[in-house]
């Protein structure tokens, strides 16, 4: 009987090591599991985050070059700039805002304060990013439709006011062919060049007329109206200019936030992008 006995127990306490060896093995496959999506969790935002800063830093180039335009010549239609699509903001903003991924973050990362400081740092800079982005792309929007709509007020006035004193000088050519001599080898209407010099023309054409009527017509009474609308459409000129001489001065304004905003990114996650480097498969 006793040996019998000892055999069951010794039996029973193998299976008991076979099932904690089991279990072990178990807890153990999960533990490599989860640690391996911790690892590509992390190297995948890394590679996000990588290419967000690429990104910005080639539209950087490109924002400097739409702002220097504008600074250099107020006068130009304002159009879109050279902008890079990119959905990275968004892919990284979902992956950040589960509690697996600060937790993937400071296990395998790490846990100290300054860790913690720059995970917060770098989720602050995609959040503002995301939202300046947007900022600036209404602000370019806003900007094209105020400038065309007042050019094309500039455009009708002139036109209107020139063809009408063209029509005028014809009846009187004897005596008034002085604004003829001045408007026929001038193109009063531009369209919609892109590369048209308002400053010029106003300054070249509408002017001179508005002068010629002021010294030489002022008793001409036909001509007060279309002095006194010419005289608008100067104002008109000189507001569009001045306008998008302050659209470039906002623009460089928010051309340094984005820049101080992608160093702030690139030192923050230095640690991220070090790791997804050597966890690349």
């Amino acid at each position: 009987m006793l040996p019998d006995a000892v055999g069951a127990l010794i039996g029973v306490m193998g299976a008991l090591f076979l099932f904690k060896l089991q279990l072990k093995s178990e807890k153990e496959q999960e533990e490599e599991k989860a640690n391996k999506e911790e690892i590509e969790l992390l190297r995948f935002s890394g590679i996000i985050v990588e290419s967000i800063i690429s990104t910005f830093e080639k539209e950087i180039i490109e924002l400097e070059k739409y702002h220097k335009k504008y600074d250099d010549e107020p006068y130009l239609q304002i159009d879109q700039p050279h902008g890079l699509a990119t959905n990275d903001i968004q892919r990284l903003l979902k992956i950040m805002e589960g509690k697996e991924y600060l937790n993937s973050y400071l296990s395998q990362i790490g846990g100290s304060t300054t860790d913690l400081m720059n995970y917060n740092k770098i989720a602050k800079s995609i959040d503002y990013l995301s939202i300046v982005r947007d900022q600036v792309q209404n602000f370019v929007n806003l900007a094209i439709d105020r400038d065309l709509e007042r050019r094309n007020l500039y455009n009708s006035n002139v036109i209107k006011n020139l063809n009408a004193l063209k029509d005028y000088c014809y009846s009187k050519i004897s005596t008034h062919i002085e604004f003829l001599q001045l408007i026929i080898p001038v193109n009063i209407v531009y369209g919609n060049d892109k590369t048209f010099n308002l400053d010029q023309h106003a300054r070249s054409l509408v002017e001179p007329v508005i002068g010629l009527i002021q010294h030489k017509y002022y008793d001409d009474l036909n001509l007060k109206s279309i002095e006194f609308e010419l005289h608008q459409a100067v104002g008109i000129a000189n507001h569009i200019i001045y306008n998008n001489g302050k659209f470039a001065d906002d623009m460089g304004q928010m051309l340094d936030d984005i820049k101080r905003i992608i160093n702030v990114l690139k030192d923050n996650s230095s640690k991220l992008r070090e790791y997804t480097q050597d966890n690349n498969e």
